[in-house]
């Protein structure tokens, strides 16, 4: 049986989206947020992401039916990444500023995009599609931070924090499966993972893993021990699929 979902998306001010199984938790998010998950996304929440100025995206089921897919969302002017989103499932992250992935995954096909990176972001990112193909989903942090997940469960990674490398490592290592990581678009030592085994874990403010954790034990979610991943707390989960073909743009 597929693990239930585990969603964490953590924005700017020390904001933060938690979903576990049916139950919502959230702190300092925007209100058009919060109205449009009311009203567009049923439970189970597969996946959300908050950005910088009011953008939002999240997936989950229309209000009424447990089976049909849905997304809400708030991108401000993001025409390109409308394009993606106007008909289609995917997934968008967002990072600082206007840096933004976005990402799909249907069978063997994967498809996704990257908005505004820095040049040097831009070309590491090239460099990783021409050693190592183009299947993999694109997790963007805050500055810099970006982690391929692809497709085999290798994990390549460009200017992220030492704790958040340190994990990933160890995660490679141990030939764990990640379903979900979600990094913060502002905090670049802040994420949160689950693994395909159901497990979690995550490193962020004490006052958000005391939220997490309590979520993890209401719902009966395992968590990994910090000193097993080299994480400061115990952990975590959330659900996102893998991603695609090769495509960057500098401008939005």
């Amino acid at each position: 049986m597929a693990p239930h979902n585990f969603v964490v998306a953590f924005g700017p001010s020390d904001s933060y989206f938690i979903a576990a199984k049916t139950s919502r938790r959230k702190k300092n998010v925007p209100d058009k947020f919060s109205s449009s998950l009311a009203s567009s996304l049923s439970n189970p929440i597969t996946y959300a992401s908050l950005g910088e100025s009011g953008r939002y995206f999240a997936r989950g089921t229309l209000p009424g039916s447990s089976q049909t897919p849905h997304q809400c969302y708030y991108i401000k002017k993001y025409t390109s990444l409308l394009k993606h989103l106007e008909g289609r499932e995917g997934y968008v992250c967002f990072s600082s500023g206007k840096r933004c992935s976005w990402f799909n995954h249907e069978g063997e096909d994967y498809e996704w995009a990257c908005y505004n990176l820095k040049k040097d972001q831009e070309g590491w990112l090239n460099r990783k599609v021409k050693e190592r193909g183009n299947k993999f989903r694109p997790i963007l942090g805050a500055k810099d931070t970006t982690v391929l997940l692809h497709s085999d469960g290798r994990i390549s990674m460009y200017s992220c924090d030492e704790i958040l490398s340190n994990t990933l490592r160890r995660v490679r290592k141990e030939r764990l499966t990640i379903r979900f990581l979600g990094l913060s678009p502002t905090r670049p030592n802040w994420f949160f993972i689950q693994f395909d085994d159901g497990s979690v874990c995550w490193n962020t403010s004490k006052e958000i893993a005391n939220v997490l954790r309590v979520c993890a034990i209401n719902h009966g979610f395992t968590t990994r021990e910090a000193e097993t991943l080299q994480i400061k707390h115990k952990g975590l989960r959330i659900e996102s699929p893998p991603p695609a073909y090769s495509r960057s743009s500098r401008d939005l």
